[in-house]
């Protein structure tokens, strides 16, 4: 069915995420002056994953999801700090993990370039982003 999501709804909407980044980081940093970086906040352990499983094994979970996932709040300050780090405003288009560095997504995602301009195209339209762009008062 059309309207309903797919099996690969997270990593497509992810992909159309590092496809949109890497071609309007390089724009807006020209154009506008402002840096444009994805990142992330790692794997996080956020009641999302509750409904893969039975509700009553849920609360099991805890000790092994806090062993190997991020609190809420660690994956919110390893996003900040990527925002946060001093080489933030001397490049664009980098995916980042806290203050490591995953992917510049200007050059690694250059095969995908078509694809890439095809998303923005769409995401432009849609958010009315030039719009809010060119009457940003710095």
């Amino acid at each position: 069915d059309k309207n309903q999501a797919g099996d690969y709804t997270y990593a497509d909407s992810k992909r159309a995420m590092m496809l949109w980044t890497s071609v309007r980081a390089q724009s807006l940093a020209f154009k506008s002056g402002l840096f444009c970086h994805a990142a992330t906040p790692g794997m996080v352990d956020t009641d999302l994953g509750r409904h893969s499983m039975s509700p009553w094994l849920w609360p099991f979970t805890k000790p092994i999801r806090m062993l190997l996932l991020r609190s809420p709040a660690e994956g919110a300050l390893g996003v900040a700090a990527a925002g946060l780090r001093p080489q933030a405003t001397n490049c664009f288009g980098r995916y980042m993990d806290g203050e490591n560095q995953l992917e510049d997504m200007v050059l690694e995602r250059m095969g995908e370039k078509k694809l890439a301009l095809e998303v923005v195209k769409w995401a432009t339209r849609v958010t009315a982003l030039e719009q809010r762009a060119a009457g940003y008062d710095r």
